[in-house]
């Protein structure tokens, strides 16, 4: 597979947090089950692709999928990452019909806490 890295700022979804427009960034998620914490936008292809993230749990539990642009549904399987994962990769697929779709963290908790992570790279492979 060849990777490429992918730079697209982070928006957090959080009034408290700030953007990150670079990578590693430091990631946190509102304290409700399935709010979401922070999304980047993808770039748009007409072939399958992967998506590897690189990441670190610090605390609670987050989630990491594709949604689809309009946030109506989701674009990929879910990932968790909790504090006990220390190097995670992560990797999330997706078809051209789920193209352009959102990189999403959300809250993976049901019991009011907020979790954290820190991205250290997102990467792209898209089949030949």
């Amino acid at each position: 597979m060849n990777w490429k890295p992918l730079y697209a700022p982070w928006k957090s979804l959080i009034p408290t947090h700030a953007d990150a427009e670079t990578l590693p960034a430091k990631l946190a998620t509102p304290d409700k089950s399935w709010a979401y914490g922070a999304v980047t936008d993808l770039v748009e292809t007409d072939k399958p692709a992967t998506i590897r993230i690189k990441a670190k749990g610090l605390s609670g539990k987050v989630g990491f999928c594709l949604i689809s642009e309009d946030y109506s549904n989701l674009a990929s399987n879910q990932v968790l990452v909790t504090a006990q994962d220390k190097d995670a990769t992560i990797e999330l697929k997706f078809e051209p019909e789920k193209s352009p779709a959102r990189l999403l963290v959300r809250n993976y908790n049901d019991n009011g806490k907020t979790g954290e992570v820190e991205i250290a790279s997102v990467e792209i492979s898209v089949a030949d």
